[in-house]
């Protein structure tokens, strides 16, 4: 039994970065590879080298470029309302357009 706290994986290496998922992870790759390198962070966040230029090199998709334009006119709703509108409300005016 090991002393660390964090889950373990299957190669006996704790499972430190899981918070965010794959995108978190690879977002914390791209912010310190200059200093670490990609390989040892890609070990450290258990994924594979391989995940982190897939997902790199990948466009941005349809449903993330919509995801984001519905949280622009979200926020652009919530803060034209003197941000008093709750959920219910919000989402009666996105859905009125």
């Amino acid at each position: 039994m090991s002393s660390c706290a964090a889950p373990m994986r299957s190669c006996g290496w704790p499972a430190v970065f899981r918070p965010g998922g794959p995108a978190a992870a690879v977002a914390f790759v791209q912010a310190h590879r200059e200093e670490f390198g990609v390989a040892p962070l890609c070990r450290m966040c258990g994924m594979p080298v391989s995940t982190f230029y897939d997902r790199v090199g990948r466009p941005v998709s349809a449903r993330a470029l919509a995801d984001a334009e519905l949280a622009e006119k979200i926020e652009k709703i919530w803060a034209d309302s003197g941000r008093s509108y709750g959920s219910p409300r919000i989402h009666a005016a996105v859905r009125r357009g």
